[in-house]
């Protein structure tokens, strides 16, 4: 599984992360369009939040179907109120 964290979270420092895996990361996202992705999590995590508190935390069907198009209704519903 690849992450997606920034490996300069934190303090800002002159050396290079001292673990293999951070190491990796910053390498995989350092000026590539992959850090991008990472960048618009904010924006997502906002939106959920927005619909969450609006729209409610809880979903009403038990069936996978059912689930699916109750999310769904509820992403056009946020549309139509933020528009």
């Amino acid at each position: 599984m690849r992450s997606w964290i920034k490996a300069e979270a934190g303090r800002p420092g002159r050396r290079p992360p001292t673990s293999r895996y951070r190491r990796g990361m910053k390498r995989v996202l350092a000026g590539s369009q992959a850090g991008r992705v990472y960048g618009q999590r904010a924006q997502v995590e906002t939106t959920h939040s927005m619909m969450k508190r609006n729209l409610g935390d809880a979903l009403r069907t038990h069936r996978a179907e059912n689930r699916c198009l109750e999310q769904l209704w509820r992403v056009i519903t946020h549309n139509v109120m933020i528009w």
